[in-house]
């Protein structure tokens, strides 16, 4: 008799398959109304060759005491005699996180290892007692699989290249902010002033954060997040990073109350399937780092400033760029503050003690809003915080006289 096996769309191994349809039989023996997680890992270490009983062995893992551990916990069902049980809800979360794995480790097919690394994910239930109870951590497996990774078959369009594409709402915005600069730059008429420059500021910026976001995204995908090529983050794509709130109201709120540059973009990593927690801390540092070469090309023409180059005609333009150099300082400034969801709390988090780690994770909100008061509330962290922006702009020759008309332009848009 032909059984129908439910598995999520993807590529999978041939022995995760007979371990699949081996899950079905076992759960159809012994009457059970569906097929759970432990079906599922009794199926991968019965089957012969099994990626699954491999890998369990290279760790000194006992796939025979963890599969009787497991059967000893199996009662009987009630379901009718004959008849194949469907899918549990948690064996379908199971697959489909197998998949997950797969797919962020650049790994195809799916193997029953990819299955192995799923059970461990949520943390309860006997098949995942069983694993854990036998020494084995999600951590260990996933270095497991990436040293010693299966027979890996191509996929179509992820094939070993970086994908690299630029979208077209990325060079809009290029396109943008170069054709306001030019106009700005040939002096033009007085009433276009303040709105090329709001324009030319504004593109730039977004332009900015999508450099900024692109970093995490690229140096995520290099070390081992796969899904951010399937999210379009790779594609600096702003539309892709948009958070309602913290992308669009937020920084703008910002930029009309005080003129600072606050981080606007959003990126959700799989730190799960990077290879390594150096690779966290590299993830959570290329965001700043592309905010501060951003910074850097704006800041460099006053760095190399000549005579005569700043004219009565091309005065605006040296202002705009002037303005969005400043925002480019404040934001890196404010994302390396070491306060969680800030990039400067996801650089040092790791060599911080579990307690405290936790802790700034389950209050990060609060310490946030804590953040915005002691910033704005006009005390001495206030004055030190705008102290060091100011002694870098002034280092990096920003002149402050057009960053202040510029600010005034924003703070007109408030009536």
């Amino acid at each position: 008799m032909e059984q129908t096996i439910d598995l999520p769309a993807g590529d999978w191994t041939a022995t995760a398959r007979q371990a699949l349809g081996l899950a079905y039989e076992q759960a159809a023996a012994l009457h059970a109304s569906a097929v759970s997680p432990e079906h599922l890992l009794l199926g991968m270490l019965g089957t012969r060759g099994s990626e699954a009983v491999t890998t369990l062995t290279a760790l000194h893992v006992d796939p025979h005491q963890v599969a009787q551990n497991v059967a000893a916990q199996l009662p009987s069902g009630v379901a009718v005699p004959g008849t194949t049980p469907p899918l549990s809800d948690d064996s379908k979360a199971v697959l489909r996180y197998a998949v997950k794995e797969a797919s962020n480790l650049g790994q195809y097919p799916v193997s029953a290892v990819h299955m192995l690394l799923a059970l461990l994910y949520d943390g309860h239930g006997p098949a995942n007692a069983a694993l854990t109870g036998a020494g084995l951590s999600l951590y260990e497996l996933r270095q497991q699989l990436l040293q010693h990774p299966p027979q890996k078959v191509a996929r179509p369009g992820a094939v070993g290249v970086t994908p690299l594409r630029p979208s077209l709402a990325f060079l809009g915005l290029i396109a943008i902010m170069v054709g306001t600069g030019v106009l700005l730059f040939r002096s033009p008429q007085v009433a276009l002033v303040r709105w090329l420059t709001i324009a030319f500021v504004l593109s730039g910026w977004i332009t900015s954060v999508c450099v900024h976001e692109f970093g995490h995204a690229i140096t995520a995908y290099l070390g081992g997040d796969r899904s951010v090529r399937d999210k379009g983050y790779l594609t600096l794509n702003p539309l892709k990073y948009t958070h309602p709130v913290l992308s669009i109201v937020m920084p703008v709120v910002f930029l009309l109350l005080g003129g600072i540059g606050l981080p606007g973009g959003a990126v959700y990593i799989n730190r799960a399937a990077l290879r390594s927690s150096r690779w966290e801390i590299l993830v959570s540092a290329a965001g700043p780092l592309g905010t501060a070469l951003c910074g850097l090309l704006a800041a460099l023409p006053f760095v190399l400033l000549q005579s005569g180059w700043i004219t009565t005609g091309n005065i605006h333009f040296w202002a705009a760029l002037a303005f969005l150099a400043f925002l480019e300082v404040t934001a890196l400034f404010f994302n390396l503050i070491p306060i969680p969801p800030l990039d400067g709390f996801g650089i040092i988090e790791h060599w911080l003690p579990a307690g405290i780690r936790n802790g700034a994770r389950q209050y990060s909100n609060f310490l946030f809003l804590g953040l915005f008061f002691m910033l704005w509330q006009g005390g001495p962290v206030t004055q030190a915080f705008w102290n060091d922006i100011f002694r870098v702009t002034t280092f990096l020759h920003i002149p402050g006289q057009f960053v202040f008309a510029v600010q005034q332009m924003f703070s007109l848009l408030r009536g």
